[in-house]
């Protein structure tokens, strides 16, 4: 009796369990991400590739037919990704004795040990970048992993013994030259201008050793600071002042920093543009301060990823991939982001690139799920749009002000949906609908069923596991950023109108005091307003490239000021609210407290603290336009 008892009570629980299984669960709050246009950052130029070493081998394929096809893949607007920036490799040429490059690396140089230069060399790689500029590449960077193997120390392309300095100092001149040679060349006999020149690959990295598998030289931060010196010395005596120097191509933000860092005043100067690769770290703000205060451009000139297995439908490297793009183009906000290597050779990778090529027998090639998911971004982000404020991580957004197109890319890497209502308020006009293209395990930039706007409001589900582009057209906004990025602002106060806010001796250190002073033409008297997606700001000191920051993230009252190096925290954010008399507060996020003058003392080297506001004039400041 008691069995049957059981068994009863068993068989009205698993009914109970099923029905409630059949129960339709109710859904969770849609997220809502508010998407800016009055938050804008910067003009974006382009996505794009190296072509070392793809380009020397593809180039010399037999079949045009499969070139054509890779190069309309890759570089072609409608049939393939668009891509508009390529990085051409300008090769050292190794000792002809040598043997140890893997598949393509042995790219070929221009000059040789008996001073002769030959302008055919590198043919294949150069008939890829001229196909690619057919398709629509306009900017093309010259850039060089080692100098010829005569002016090393080891007589080796790839690198010294133990990964050690292999740049002979006594060749400084002769390196910069050869590179100003090819410079001409391409820009005399081919008709290609390089945007850029960067001299050093990696350079901090130990693993340029000799009979290495691919060029590469290591150079000390003294070496750097020499040798950018002297490329500079030697394109000015040559007519060539206008070509802009790019480096120091560190293997992660920390080698990029810890190389300017290290650089002094003139070989800072002599770089224009601040290129990095982006393996590893997070120091995107703290670089990109570094650029806004110095008026250097800053780009993303190399990311490659191939996790998982060797499989061509994976999505892991193309998720992974999605949000480094993200993170960089957001965070750091470079003007251009440049792959490794686009097409990778089948038999020697895991998933790196977004093609897989035969290089040693059939030319024949597969589409990775990694190129879908560049395509994501790259065929919908053109050069020439902005990139705008979308306030969640795992989204970037970009406005076309000229074709009047607004693009968001939703990333969702876990294993469930995830609902998101985008508030379009900020726009005073948009089309009806989005067009949605996705890539999953399932999908390669499938497009999906356009979805209704209702009322500046667009609700959208992000399937697991995927890269989702929703392009909206007829996007306008009358909005407008309440601060120029691009402007130098000094801080004014209200109590008299001569003080400012200033560093204590001109400090550039990292818990220099902040003070008021009178106001002068010195660079510690100069800020930016980095703004976040929230509307907040970062206030970055152009002298220091550092961060008005409280100090310990202090929440008391009285708390003193200080310089820090950009890291993102709360204490180094500000809300500036307009107070409708031509002066703002300035108010901590961390803290809730407002920027003031000590004891409301107006004069010289008084430090500037935090205190609840109370509406005093010490407390009230205006932004006045250096430059």
């Amino acid at each position: 009796m008691k069995h049957r008892m059981k068994r009863k009570l068993i068989s009205f629980l698993l009914l109970f369990v099923m029905l409630f299984q059949a129960l339709p669960l109710s859904a969770s709050a849609a997220t809502t991400v508010k998407i800016s246009p009055d938050i804008e950052y910067q003009t974006f130029r382009g996505f794009g590739t190296s072509l070392s070493w793809w380009a020397n081998h593809v180039g010399t394929w037999n079949s045009t037919a499969k070139k054509n096809e890779i190069l309309d893949l890759l570089y072609d607007a409608d049939k393939g990704l668009g891509l508009t920036v390529a990085r051409y490799n300008i090769g050292g040429g190794d000792d002809p004795s040598h043997h140890h490059m893997r598949t393509g690396a042995d790219i070929p140089g221009f000059l040789s040990a008996d001073g002769t230069f030959d302008p055919n060399a590198d043919a294949g790689q150069r008939s890829i970048l001229q196909g690619a500029m057919r398709r629509g590449v306009n900017l093309v960077e010259g850039f060089a992993k080692t100098p010829p193997y005569f002016m090393t120390i080891s007589g080796c392309a790839s690198g010294n013994v133990n990964g050690s300095s292999n740049c002979n100092p006594d060749y400084y001149d002769d390196y910069a030259n050869y590179l100003a040679d090819v410079y001409e060349l391409y820009r005399d006999t081919y008709g290609i201008t390089f945007d850029s020149i960067s001299p050093i690959n990696e350079p901090n990295g130990p693993w340029w050793e000799i009979n290495n598998r691919q060029e590469g030289c290591h150079y000390s931060h003294a070496e750097q600071n020499a040798l950018f010196k002297t490329f500079k010395q030697v394109f000015n005596s040559r007519g060539l002042s206008n070509v802009t120097l790019a480096g120091p191509e560190g293997f992660e933000y920390n080698a990029t920093l810890g190389s300017l860092g290290d650089y002094d005043s003139e070989a800072l100067g002599a770089i224009g543009k601040i290129n990095t690769h982006s393996y590893y770290g997070n120091e995107r703000l703290f670089l990109h301060t570094i650029a806004e205060c110095s008026g250097k451009r800053v780009s993303v000139s190399e990311y490659g990823v191939g996790v998982g297995d060797h499989n061509h439908q994976a999505v892991d490297s193309a998720l992974e991939l999605a949000h480094k793009i993200r993170d960089d183009v957001h965070d750091l906000q470079p003007e251009t982001w440049v792959y490794w290597q686009a097409v990778e050779e089948e038999f020697d990778v895991n998933n790196w690139g977004f093609i897989h090529a035969d290089f040693n027998g059939a030319e024949t090639y597969e589409i990775t799920k990694q190129y879908y998911g560049m395509a994501n971004f790259s065929k919908f982000i053109r050069p020439g749009a902005t990139i705008i404020g979308a306030n969640n991580s795992d989204m970037l957004a970009a406005f076309d002000k000229n074709t009047h197109k607004l693009t968001v890319v939703v990333i969702n890497s876990g294993n469930g949906n995830k609902d998101y209502t985008l508030d379009l308020s900020g726009f005073s006009s948009l089309g009806g609908s989005a067009k949605v293209y996705r890539t999953s395990d399932s999908e390669s930039l499938a497009q999906l069923g356009d979805i209704g706007i209702n009322g500046k409001s667009l609700s959208i589900t992000a399937a697991p596991r995927s890269i989702t582009t929703y392009v909206i057209d007829s996007a306008y906004s009358n909005a407008s950023p309440r601060f120029d990025q691009n402007a130098t602002y000094r801080i004014v106060n209200k109590e008299n109108n001569n003080m400012v806010v200033d560093i204590l001796g001109g400090s550039p250190d990292n818990s220099a005091n902040v003070v008021l002073h009178s106001k002068n033409s010195a660079r510690s008297q100069q800020w930016k307003l980095i703004a976040n997606d929230n509307g907040e700001y970062y206030l970055a000191n152009v002298n220091a490239a550092k961060m008005l920051d409280v100090p310990g993230a202090s929440k008391e009252n009285c708390a003193t000021m200080k310089l820090w190096q950009a890291n993102g925290d709360s204490n180094q954010l500000w809300r500036v609210t307009d107070l409708g008399n031509g002066y703002f507060s300035i108010i901590n996020k961390n803290s809730g407290k407002a920027l003031g003058v000590q004891n409301g003392k107006i004069a010289d080297n008084t430090y500037l603290d935090q205190y609840d506001f109370n509406s005093y004039d010490n407390q009230e400041w205006k932004f006045e336009v250096v430059y």
